[in-house]
């Protein structure tokens, strides 16, 4: 899917040690206005890829493994491990064996797995016959230098031949005190395997391990809002498990646009794209919504735009004023423009000034270096392409001024 207020203390720290949300310039600056000319169409932009995801992206195909190998970024134990890294499985866990092998399908019984010797020292977030397609992909954030965030974001379940197609969402979160946090977010039952799911740790040896009451290998009906702590004992021998509130990691996932009236209300949603082209035929307002994978705002950034209708008229290059001294379109930022051309003639249709730059003016002087140009109206003609749509050409009168 690809789908400046905060909303509440779980994003806060996100915004403190990530760039803050905002919509940008080509160079990557942020932006809260622009000036662009009547017609020509504006490519918005945001800072999304700055803001710190990393992401596995998984095949259709039915070979596929796990990816990584991905860092922890902090220091972590894992039962009697210390691992620096770890590999993500598209069925729903991760692990930190460093070579675990492939195909990594789903596997119908119940933790520590007698049968499969690659399931070993592993996080099962929700171990369940997920099948990833092109497209789809587990989203990787880290928080600050002390949490490490993994999410399963609308992730297609493998279901058995006549069942509705549906996603799934669900979260595993790793802390610098070594605790684990899963949360089921939204969680389908495919009756592939008569419905059998697992959500656990297992140690590297097969000999620890631990889960919630009922949801080691056994069959679920749809699951929301779930979540489960797992903490380590003194020693490390274990973990306890604990049911907690669900408050997932509100990870930037995608990106809803909306156009706004005067008063800053949403008159409609115009765009999922993450950089999408608008063409307002007057000065409009836009509101950038940053959303979670299931939905909620995140962060929001707004821009106005605005639209000269007025060309200039007149000039006089001995003018006090500076902006009056040479004869100058709006601006165009040109990083919104594939193509830009001004030309100016005198009234016997010669050629006096020629420009490609959209910040570049006429002085008055032929082609800006040579003789002044006398007094008198001169016409001009715009051109203007706009990343592959129909160019835009306007016209009209200017007086030089002496």
């Amino acid at each position: 899917m690809i789908r400046f207020i905060l909303l509440g203390a779980l994003f806060s720290l996100f915004l403190q040690t990530r760039a803050q949300f905002a919509i940008v310039d080509g160079s990557g600056q942020a932006i809260t206005e622009v000036t662009i000319i009547a017609g020509v169409a504006l490519q918005v932009s945001t800072n999304f890829y700055q803001l710190g995801m990393e992401y596995a992206t998984f095949d259709n195909s039915d070979r596929y493994s796990n990816e990584g190998p991905f860092q922890m970024g902090f220091s972590f134990q894992f039962y009697d491990e210390y691992p620096s890294t770890f590999q993500i499985s598209p069925t729903g866990f991760i692990t930190f064996e460093q070579n675990p092998g492939f195909p990594i399908r789903f596997r119908n019984e119940p933790i520590p797995f007698p049968n499969g010797i690659n399931f070993i020292n592993s996080i099962y977030g929700c171990f369940m016959p997920w099948e990833p397609s092109n497209g789809q992909f587990v989203n990787l954030f880290r928080e600050g230098n002390n949490k490490l965030v993994i999410t399963w974001c609308d992730v297609p379940v493998e279901m058995n031949p006549g069942q509705t197609a549906t996603t799934g969402t669900f979260q595993i979160v790793l802390y610098d005190n070594d605790i684990i946090d899963i949360h089921l977010i939204d969680i389908p039952r495919s009756d592939l395997f008569g419905g059998q799911a697992t959500v656990g740790i297992l140690s590297q040896n097969k000999t620890r391990f631990s889960y919630p009451p009922g949801m080691n290998n056994e069959a679920w009906p749809p699951r929301a809002r779930e979540s489960w702590r797992f903490s380590p004992d003194p020693g490390y021998i274990n973990y306890s498990v604990t049911s907690i509130p669900t408050t997932p990691v509100l990870v930037p996932e995608y990106i809803v646009w909306y156009e706004l009236d005067a008063s800053g209300n949403e008159v409609r949603e115009i765009s999922t794209e993450l950089n999408p082209v608008v063409r307002p035929k007057k000065t409009s307002r836009y509101r950038a919504a940053l959303k979670s994978c299931w939905g909620e705002t995140i962060a929001t950034a707004e821009l106005r735009v605005v639209v000269e209708g007025v060309f200039p008229n007149a000039f006089s290059p001995s003018s006090s004023i500076l902006s009056n001294q040479s004869f100058k379109m709006p601006t165009v930022p040109a990083a919104f423009i594939s193509g830009f051309r001004l030309q100016v003639y005198n009234r016997w249709g010669q050629l006096v000034f020629e420009t490609t730059n959209p910040n570049q003016g006429w002085n008055g002087r032929m082609q800006n270096t040579g003789d002044d140009c006398p007094s008198g109206v001169y016409h001009w003609i715009l051109m203007i392409e706009d990343n592959g749509e129909s160019p835009v050409t306007n016209s009209g009168s200017v007086m030089l001024l002496r």
